[in-house]
C-alpha cells in the first residue's frame, strides 16, 4: 500500500506484438478491431520501428518491428500455445462472436479453433484466430 494509505489500482495499459510487417500488421489490426494510429515513428538507437494503436474505448495495442528479428515459434493449433512458455494470446470480448470471427477471417485471419463453450462456463464461448503472421487471438461472448 502507498505510504498516504490509498489502494493501488492497476489498469491494463497495452499488449505489445513485435511483427515482421508494420504495415501490412497496422491495417490488419486497424480494420479487425476498429483501431486508429495514436503514434508511430522509427527510434534508430533500439534499431526498431513502432506504431502505438488505440481502440474507441482507449484500450492500446503497440507493434514493433526490428530489422533481422528472429520469429517465435507459434502453433498450429491454440492448445499448442501452452507448451511454450512466455505469452501465448490476446484475447477480445466482443458481444456477437460470429460477426467478429467473420470480420477478421475475412481481413486475412486464420481459424485456430472454432468457436465452443468457455471451459466451466457454458454460457459463454470463445475461439482462436491467428493473425496473418500467426500471433495468436481468442475472442470470447461473455453474454
Amino acid at each position: 500500500m502507498p505510504a498516504d494509505g490509498a489502494e493501488l489500482v492497476f489498469d491494463l495499459d497495452h499488449v505489445g506484438i513485435d511483427v515482421n510487417d508494420l504495415p501490412g500488421q497496422i491495417d490488419f489490426y486497424c480494420r479487425a478491431f476498429d483501431l486508429k494510429v495514436e503514434q508511430q515513428g522509427d527510434l534508430p538507437e533500439y534499431n526498431f520501428s513502432a506504431a502505438m494503436l488505440v481502440s474507441p474505448t482507449g484500450w492500446h495495442l503497440e507493434l514493433f518491428k526490428r530489422d533481422g528479428a528472429a520469429p517465435r515459434p507459434v502453433p498450429d493449433d491454440a492448445d499448442g500455445q501452452h507448451n511454450l512458455l512466455g505469452l501465448g494470446h490476446v484475447c477480445f470480448a466482443v458481444d456477437h462472436l460470429e460477426a467478429a470471427l467473420e470480420r477478421l477471417v475475412s481481413l486475412g485471419a486464420a481459424m485456430r479453433l472454432p468457436p465452443i463453450p468457455y471451459p466451466g462456463v457454458p454460457e459463454w464461448r470463445l475461439t482462436y484466430l491467428a493473425d496473418p503472421e500467426g500471433n495468436l487471438i481468442e475472442l470470447v461472448s461473455r453474454s
